[in-house]
Formats: structure tokens, sequence, C-alpha cells
């Protein structure tokens, strides 16, 4: 590391950094692991721990020794190698061991011959994005996703049994393909809530210091995307944003993994396999989470929390230690999971409670059956403490909890109302938005604005009238065999949705329910948290205003790691009629890659339908979310041109970029480019998706609309002071 080599001293780095510390404290807190993949698991899982709160202690450690940039090279390195040096000196003087890769089981690479060729799906998958990125065709891209969906299928058509670890290795090459497949599109990072994530990356990178001064937000309280990336870039010499598309995913790809272990305590290989391929199958695993790099971690620990309270062979003394980090860990790499999580864990303790009190009235109960206490008082009081520290105490971000929790309790007298049952109605059974009257709406919001903002000057209505807007929509594929086969195809994906997303599921828990007291399944905890994701799914649903403080998708994709065995589970219960297990798990296994080729496009670009990022150059992704050069440029040119004092006009889109490529505070930032709002001595900031897509977009019920952007007003009463044809600047 020392010594700048290329390429050696970035792999040393990350050796350093993601594998011999979770080397090292898997010895000293006794964790034993049958098999590659169990070792690794733990190993990167306490590197990460290791490199998130050895970074939190040195960066608060090191400057009362009088060095302002505590999570620079030097400094982290000598405490990283104090804290490593006393853990090997601890295990061997007082257990006589000596540290070494005894505990990962290398059974992996006496077949390598088998593995190897895994490689080339996300070799692939890059190879799409570069090609797109190129302003090529996705031919790649179309590979990759048809070339997974054979594969899965042949590993169930096969009668011969396939390999614990060939079957992990599928799940993490696949998932990192299809991860790669999305995150590596652009040359920039590219799509929502990561462009603020790389906004507070920068401010601790730039000072080498974290501190909740650089900006008082949940964003820069999470570790996971401040400090842990802080340190990778001092060790690995990756450029910043390949952090985020490139390293980040390599992590979070074990999660597939992680499930497959899971849902194999309860279950059969076969079963495991399925349930970790469809949380891999949904677009919100592959298309949402490289864009949300806080959520794929605390989503990560969560998954751990799991996988250590089931787990049967870990002793008591050790699951206590690794639930103490990996929930603290959860707790400081995001906040929305962390409290998603307790809010699980209470509600399975009560549901579980109920069903010790039941068993209690029952006779002839083998000890086998009756229920555990996995999920302890001790350990939600535990998570609930971690939280109430670092939230309230330390960084001070809890008012986002807190409003969620007031919004809702001032909309109780809604709950069950008609309009809210409708919508509810309307989520599960994915309804599209309604149409609304873009020009009504826009002059309501107006008017809003203005009661908010009195002290600005505005425009005469006149001026206004004469440049009206109507609404549009984003370009899509167009059918290659007529709209009767699109229309099929759309009525094909939303009843697959129902089935295999609300209907097997459901079906599923009931199953696990019924077959729980007729003591064929015994896991009723696991039983209680499947349960409790229902209770807290319905809330969620019912309460008016609770999908604006947490996304329904992300809730759900968390939800999906405890029902995606129970997906599994129903549907192969369904199939009873057929005779042979093999031909369901193949029928399953065929209903999952079908899913995937809708969820990634793939269908679409021959039957038309939405363009998605990941395959396309076009359409409402690709315009929303895709980071252009020409936008990163014109983003840094105003960071260094523009009056202080001046508000900048922008649309949600551009606000992304101008936070995470220019040096600007949200309060400046009015995330609004209808004319009506404008002030007059104000700049106006327009993105590729204004400029060459033509396009605005607004916000009316969570759902998302567009209109015809109208840059002729801008032209007639303002001065354009900045343009590259991708992005413009107005004064």
């Amino acid at each position: 590391m020392l010594l700048h080599i290329p390429i050696a001293s970035d792999l040393a780095g990350f050796l350093y950094l993601l594998i011999l510390p979770g080397i090292i404290l898997s010895h000293s807190i006794k964790v034993l692991s049958k098999g590659f993949w169990s070792g690794m698991i733990q190993v990167v899982a306490l590197s990460c721990v290791f490199v998130l709160l050895g970074g939190l202690f040195a960066n608060s450690v090191v400057p009362l020794l009088g060095n302002s940039q505590p999570l620079g090279f030097f400094p982290v390195l000598t405490i990283f190698d104090s804290l490593l040096i006393c853990m090997i000196a601890f295990n061997f003087l007082f257990r006589k061991k000596q540290i070494s890769l005894s505990g990962i089981s290398l059974e992996i690479f006496r077949g390598l011959k088998h593995h190897l060729p895994l490689i080339l799906f996300p070799i692939v998958a890059v190879m799409g994005a570069v090609v797109l990125n190129n302003g090529g065709k996705n031919y790649f891209t179309l590979a990759l996703v048809a070339g997974i969906a054979i594969f899965v299928i042949a590993i169930f058509t096969i009668r011969r049994e396939v390999s614990e670890s060939f079957l992990q290795s599928s799940l993490y090459f696949i998932g990192l393909a299809l991860l790669l497949m999305t995150s590596m599109r652009s040359w920039h990072i590219a799509g929502y809530d990561i462009h603020q994530e790389f906004q507070v990356f920068q401010f601790t990178k730039n000072d080498l210091f974290w501190t909740m001064t650089h900006l008082q937000d949940a964003y820069n309280a999470c570790l996971s995307i401040t400090i842990l990336p802080t340190i990778i870039s001092q060790f690995v010499h990756l450029a910043d944003e390949y952090i985020y598309k490139l390293l980040y995913q390599a992590i979070f790809a074990i999660l597939p993994v992680i499930i497959y272990q899971l849902v194999r305590y309860f279950s059969n290989r076969k079963t495991a396999f399925l349930s970790a391929f469809f949380i891999i199958t949904q677009v919100w695993f592959f298309s949402g989470m490289p864009t949300l790099n806080r959520q794929e971690f605390g989503m990560m620990f969560f998954s751990l929390l799991l996988l250590v309270l089931f787990s049967k062979t870990i002793q008591k003394k050790t699951k206590n230690i690794l639930l103490v980090f990996y929930g603290l860990a959860m707790v400081v790499s995001h906040y929305s999971t962390t409290y998603i999580a307790i809010m699980l864990f209470l509600l399975a303790f009560l549901i579980n409670s109920g069903l010790i009190i039941f068993f209690n009235f029952k006779k002839d109960v083998s000890a086998k059956t009756h229920p555990a206490r996995r999920i302890s008082e001790p350990f939600i009081a535990m998570l609930i403490l971690f939280v109430f520290v670092w939230n309230s105490q330390i960084t001070h971000t809890s008012e986002n909890f807190s409003k969620f929790l007031n919004q809702s309790s001032l909309s109780v007298s809604q709950i069950l109302t008609g309009d809210s049952l409708v919508s509810s109605i309307n989520k599960v059974l994915y309804k599209s938005p309604l149409k609304i009257n873009v020009t009504a709406y826009l002059q309501h919001n107006a008017e809003d604005f203005k009661r908010n903002f009195p002290d600005l000057q505005y425009y005469d209505d006149q001026i206004l009238q004469e440049q009206p807007v109507e609404s549009t929509n984003f370009q899509q594929i167009t059918g290659r065999f007529g709209d009767k086969y699109s229309l099929f195809a759309a009525i094909l994906f939303k009843t697959l949705k129902i089935l295999v997303n609300n209907i097997f599921i459901l079906g599923g828990v009931i199953m696990l329910g019924l077959h729980w007291f007729k003591q064929k399944f015994r896991w009723s905890e696991f039983l209680a948290l499947s349960l409790s994701g229902f209770v807290l799914l319905g809330l969620i649903l019912i309460i008016p205003g609770a999908l604006k403080e947490y996304n329904l998708e992300r809730l759900y994709l968390q939800l999906l790691i405890l029902w995606s065995f129970a997906g599994v589970y129903g549907c192969i219960t369904f199939l009873n009629f057929m005779k042979d297990t093999h031909r369901r798990y193949i029928f399953l296994a065929s209903v999952y890659c079908l899913s995937l080729l809708f969820y990634s496009g793939f269908i679409y670009n021959f039957v038309g339908g939405p363009a998605l990022l990941s395959m396309n150059n076009y359409g409402e992704e690709y315009e929303k979310n895709y980071t252009h050069e020409e936008e990163v440029i014109s983003a840094q040119w105003l960071s260094q041109h523009r009056e202080a004092s001046l508000l900048i006009y922008v649309s949600s889109t551009g606000q992304d970029k101008l936070l995470a490529f220019g040096t600007f505070n949200k309060r400046n930032l009015l995330v609004d480019i209808y004319p009506a709002v404008f002030s007059k001595n104000s700049y106006v900031y327009l993105t590729n998706m204004n400029v060459v897509g033509r396009k605005g977009t607004f916000t009316s019920d969570v759902n998302e609309y567009a209109y015809t952007y109208p840059i002729q007003f801008l032209d007639a009463n303002k001065n354009k002071i900045y343009s590259n044809k991708k992005s413009e600047i107005y004064q």
C-alpha cells in the first residue's frame, strides 16, 4: 500500500480494509462457518463493521491528538493497525490460536473451473452499459438478461443435484451483474438519492473529517456514505463515483447469498435458491438499490441480523456479539431501514408472545414445536437504545421519524375512509396514476408557492398566459408486432405481478401458519416476522401521508427478505396437482425468469412499452436519472460564477446534479421550474430533460406527471448566460 504500485497497491488496500479485519474478528469472536460463502459473508460483513466503527473511532480520537484530518491515510492506517494488532495479540495470548484462513472453507477453489465462467455475467453487464453509454445498441444487455433466464431454468431442468457452493456463487454473480447493469450506466453516478449521498461523501472526503456541521441532514448521519467511502478512497484509488458505482455493488451483491443461507435453515436448497432469486428479479433490487447506497448497507445488515438470529450453529456468546455489531452497523448505515426493522421485531415479538400463550393452553406439545425466543426484549431494547443515542443525541436527525408519527396521528381520522381504501387497493393492484388537469394543477401550485414566498417579484399573469403548457408523455419503445401484442404483454405482466408479488406471498404465509399449527413448520418467530410485515404494510398503506415519508417500494423490498421464502413455499404448495416435485420447481423458476424479463425491460424491447435506463438511451428513466457530462460541467460552472445571494430554480433531477457536482446549499434551491413561480431576479437551471426532451415534471399524490416545458418563456423574459446544448442556465 505504501509503495503506490498501480493495481497491486489498490488490491492490497482492498484486502486490508474489506477482508483482513473480518478474518481477524471472526477468529477473535469464534465465528465458525461451514462452506466458502458462509465464511466470506461473515468476513466481508465484519470488515465493513470494522471500517465503519473503527473509522468513527479514529474520527473522534485523532483530533484530540492535534490532527485535524483523522480520516487521512496515515491516521487511519495507524488506528486500524493498532486495533488489528491488539486483536491478533488477544487471540494468541488468551486463545492460544494463530490467525489463518482456516475459518473459510476453500472448497470453492477446488471446483474453480465450474465457478469461473459465472464471472461472464458481470463482465457482459459492464460491456452492455459501456456500449449504451457510448450511444450504441443494447444487444449485450439483452443477451445478459436472456442468458440469466436460460441459466436459471437449466439449473432446475437437469436432474443432477447442484452443489450448494455453485448455487451461491450463481446468486452472487447474477445479482452483481444485474446491479452493474444499472449502476454502470452513465460515466457519472446515475439515479436519484445517490447524488445527495455523493454530496455528503464529498463533504467528508474534502476535509478528511466527518461532522454533522457539514450538513445537518439525515443523509450526513449515514456513515455508510460518509466515513466508509472516504476511508476506501484513501486506500483504493478508484474514482470517487466508482466507489458507489462498482465497489459498493460488489459488496451488496452478497445479499442474495445471505437470503439463500437464511432460507436454508427452513427448507431445501432449491427453495432457498428460488427465494433469493425472487428478490434478484425485483426491479427495486437491480434498478433501485444501486441508486440508494445507504440502504444497500442497511438492508445487508438487517439480513445479517436475521441470519444470526435464526442460526443454530453459532454459539450464544458469539451470536450476542454479532447482534451488537450488525445492529449498531445498521443503525449508523441507514435510518429508515432501522426504523422498519425495529417495528418488525417489536410486532414479531408481540405476535410470538401470543403464540406462546396459545401453546400454554394446548396439550401434548413437544419441546421441538414450542415457540422459541430468539427475538428477545434485550435485543429490541438494544436496537432502540442505539437509535436513540445515534439519531437523537449524536446526530440530532430523529425529526424525520417524529414528523412521520405526527402526520400519522393527525391523519387517524382519515383511516378507513373511502378515499384511503381506494388508494390502498390501487397501490396493491398496481393501478395506473389518474389523469389530472396539468394547467389547473400548476396554477394551484403557483398560488401556494406565492403564499409561501410573498417577498419575491413574480411575472405578470398576462405574460404567463402567453405560454400555456400541456401534458405530455415520455418516449416509449415501439412494438414490433402490433398493438395487440403490447396490450397482451401489459395484461400478462400485471397478472404476473399480482400472482407473484401478492397472491403467492399471502398464500405462502397462510400455508406456513397452517403447517405451524399442524407442527409441520417449527419456526414460529419467522412466521411472526412474516405476519408483522403484513401488519406494517397495511398501516403504511392506509395512513394518509405515510408514503410521503417512506417510499413503499423500499419498504416492500425489505419485507421481501422475510416474504421471499413464503412466496416460493406458497406456490410450490399450490402446485400439488403436479405430482412431480421437480416439475413444480421448473415451473416456478420459469415464472420468476418471466418476471425478470419484464422488470428488466427485455420483453418491452420486442412488444413495446416503457423504456428503462438499463436498456435504452431514451424514455422516462433515462431523461430523469441519466447524468450527462454536460450537466456536470454546467453545475460546476454555475457553482463558480453565481451570485451567492440569488435563488436558483431547478427541477428535482437538476437539484441532484447541483448538489453532487457543485457547492450548493439546499436552502438556495427552489425545486420548481414552472414559469408562474419564477422570481425576476433569480437563476433557472435546466437539465437535458428540459433542454433536449422539452419536458418538465411535477409530483401529485406520490405520482409524477410530465408537461411540455415552455423554454420560449425563458428566452423572452430572462437572459441565457450559459448553454452547452444539453444544459442551460438563465438569469
